[in-house]
């Protein structure tokens, strides 16, 4: 994946977080707490690399990302 010109090439957030938190077999979002840990530390690890090439208009974008990530995480009830 290219983030829009800022020559990033990372794995597709996607493909990293795909396994039940994009969809469902019903189609609805399915919000399941290990793999907002695994989208979380592609964000974390994706931010890190950003920082470091100076991207601040996508590191913005992708620390709202995050903080989204993090507030699902809490709403979420442990089992």
């Amino acid at each position: 994946m290219t983030l829009g010109g800022s020559g990033f090439s990372g794995p597709d957030p996607l493909s990293v977080c795909e396994k039940g938190s994009v969809s469902n077999n019903d189609g609805g979002l399915a919000l399941a707490s290990t793999d907002n840990e695994v989208c979380l530390a592609w964000l974390a690890d994706t931010l890190q690399q950003l920082r470091s090439e100076g991207q601040t208009k996508v590191v913005s974008y992708l620390e709202a990302v995050s903080e989204e990530v993090v507030f699902e995480m809490k709403a979420i009830p442990r089992a």
